[in-house]
C-alpha cells in the first residue's frame, strides 16, 4: 500500500485539487484506491466515497499508516463475520485472476462511464479498468477470430484476439459518447495494460495517448514507461510537475533511450504462476527485469541466476553499438534498487559491482 506522503502524491490528487471530479471504476481487489491507501485522489472509487466519516475520524487522531491498518483490519473482520453467518460471501482475489472474466462486469463499468460523461458538468477524470482480456481464459462476446468455435484451451490466441475486439468496441462507445456530448476534442484518452499475454514482464504492452484534435500525433520510438504518463499529462495541461513525481514528459524533444525496470514473482512458465512460491519475503519481488532498446535481462534475486533475450516484435531496433552487456544491465538494476533504499550487498558481490558511492 501507499504510506506516508506517498498516499497523497499522485496524479488524481493533483487533478482533484484543480477542480476535476475524479472517479475510479475498477475491480476492488486489483486497483482500488481505497484498498491501496491512495488518499485525496478520487471523489468516488468503485461506488464508495473516500471521505468515510469513520476513516476520517481515525486519520484525525492517528498517523496515516495506523489509521489505515485499523480501518482495513475492521473491514476484513466484518467481511469474515458476514461470510461466517451467510450474509455475504467473501471474494477470493486469486480466483479472480485465474478464472474467466465476467464480461457483464465490463459492460456494467462501461455503462457507468457513459453515464458519467453524459451527466457530469465539472471537468472529469476517470480511471476505468476492464478485465475482459485478462487471464488464461476469456469469454468474449465477439467471434471474429473463433468463428463459432467453442475453445476451452488456455491462452488461445484466437479467443484472446476476440477479447481485444470486445475491448475495442468498448473504446469505440466511449469515443462516440464523447463526440456526441461535444467533449471529444476537449479530452485526453489513454489506453494501457499492466502486462501482456501470459504475464511476461518484458513483452510489449500498449501505451496509447490521444490528445484533443490529434495534437502530438505520431509514434515514440524510444522505450517509455507508465510513470511517464502523469508528467506528460501535467505538461500538456501546463501544470508544474512536482519534484517528487517520477517519469518524464513525452512531449519534450530529445527523448533518450532509458532502461525500463519491472519486478515479478517466480519465473512464469507458459502463463502459469505457482501460488505456493508467493511466500515471504518474495510476495512479488523475486525476479527483476530490465529492458533497453530491444534487449531484455532478467535476474532471479534469490539465486542470482540470469536470462536475456530480445523483445518480440520490437518496432525500432537499436544498432549494435547502442546495445549493452549483462554487466551494464545489472549495474542499472543495482543502482535502481540502491537509490530506493534496498540492501544490495549480495547483488553487488554476485556480479562484482561497485556501489553508487564507488565503494
Amino acid at each position: 500500500i501507499l504510506r506516508g506522503a506517498d498516499s497523497y502524491q499522485h496524479l488524481p490528487g493533483i487533478l482533484r485539487s484543480l477542480g476535476y471530479h475524479t472517479v475510479q471504476i475498477s475491480y476492488p481487489h486489483f486497483v482500488d484506491a481505497y484498498t491501496l491507501n491512495l488518499l485525496n485522489g478520487f471523489d468516488i472509487a468503485n461506488d464508495r466515497s473516500l471521505n468515510s466519516i469513520y476513516y476520517d475520524a481515525l486519520r484525525e487522531y492517528l498517523p496515516n499508516d495506523s489509521a489505515y491498518f485499523i480501518y482495513e483490519s475492521s473491514n476484513r473482520l466484518l467481511d469474515r463475520l458476514r461470510h461466517i453467518f451467510f450474509i455475504k460471501d467473501m471474494v477470493n482475489p486469486y480466483n479472480l485472476v485465474v478464472s474467466p472474466p465476467d464480461i457483464y462486469s465490463d459492460l456494467e463499468k462501461l455503462n457507468k462511464l457513459l453515464k458519467l460523461i453524459r451527466e457530469t458538468r465539472e471537468p472529469l477524470m476517470v480511471h476505468i479498468h476492464f478485465m475482459g482480456t485478462h487471464g488464461s481464459h476469456q469469454q468474449p462476446k465477439s467471434q471474429l477470430f473463433t468463428q463459432g468455435r467453442v475453445i476451452q484451451e488456455e491462452w488461445n490466441t484466437d479467443v484472446y484476439d476476440d477479447s481485444i475486439v470486445d475491448f475495442d468496441q468498448h473504446v469505440a462507445k466511449i469515443v462516440d459518447e464523447l463526440a456526441a456530448q461535444g467533449m471529444l476534442e476537449n479530452s485526453i484518452l489513454f489506453i494501457g495494460s499492466d502486462h501482456g499475454q501470459k504475464y511476461i514482464p518484458y513483452e510489449r504492452i500498449p501505451f496509447i495517448l490521444r490528445f484533443p484534435h490529434g495534437e502530438h500525433a505520431g509514434q515514440i520510438i524510444q522505450n517509455v514507461q507508465y510513470i511517464d504518463l502523469a508528467p506528460t499529462i501535467l505538461d500538456y495541461l501546463h501544470v508544474e510537475i512536482p519534484n517528487w513525481m517520477q517519469g518524464r514528459s513525452l512531449l519534450q524533444p530529445g527523448l533518450e533511450q532509458e532502461p525500463v525496470f519491472a519486478f515479478s514473482i517466480e519465473k512464469i512458465e507458459d502463463g502459469h504462476i505457482d501460488a505456493e512460491r508467493t511466500q515471504p519475503p518474495f510476495y512479488q519481488f523475486e525476479r527483476m527485469s530490465a529492458v533497453y532498446c530491444q534487449q531484455w535481462f532478467e535476474i532471479d534475486l534469490d539465486h542470482f541466476e540470469f536470462e536475456s533475450g530480445e523483445v518480440a516484435g520490437y518496432s525500432n531496433p537499436c544498432l549494435a553499438d547502442r546495445l549493452v552487456d549483462l554487466y551494464q544491465a545489472v549495474t542499472w538494476m543495482n543502482e535502481h534498487l540502491e537509490a530506493r533504499g534496498f540492501a544490495v550487498d549480495s547483488l553487488r558481490a554476485a556480479f562484482g559491482l561497485q556501489s553508487q558511492s564507488g565503494e
